[in-house]
């Protein structure tokens, strides 16, 4: 195997990779959520960009998956956001203020 060393121009078996492209940083207001029994610590993040809402959830400590959903408007994507917060509360998620 040969290397391309200083001075040499690469072979046209050279070949980048391109970056991965990076995703937007959310612009809204975000709320962290924790949830943490015997056999699990999870997180799960909500996070509202006008008719927009990101849903961010995993192990606490992984990046975790991402979810975005698109409303019609502003109000549904708030009535949305407020539904799933009530539903994690019911299921046992505590607020954090602390991501992690």
């Amino acid at each position: 195997v040969h290397t391309v060393g200083a001075g040499e121009a690469p072979t046209s078996k050279a070949r980048t990779k391109p970056e991965p492209a990076k995703e937007p940083a959310p612009t809204g207001p975000s709320r962290y959520f924790v949830f943490e029994d015997e056999s699990s610590h999870k997180f799960w993040k909500i996070t509202q960009n006008d008719s927009e809402v990101i849903l961010r959830y995993g192990k606490v400590g992984a990046k975790g998956s991402r979810k975005v959903k698109n409303f019609d408007d502003a109000d549904s994507a708030n009535v949305f956001a407020e539904k799933q917060i009530k539903k994690k509360t019911a299921k046992g998620y505590v607020e954090s203020a602390d991501e992690g």
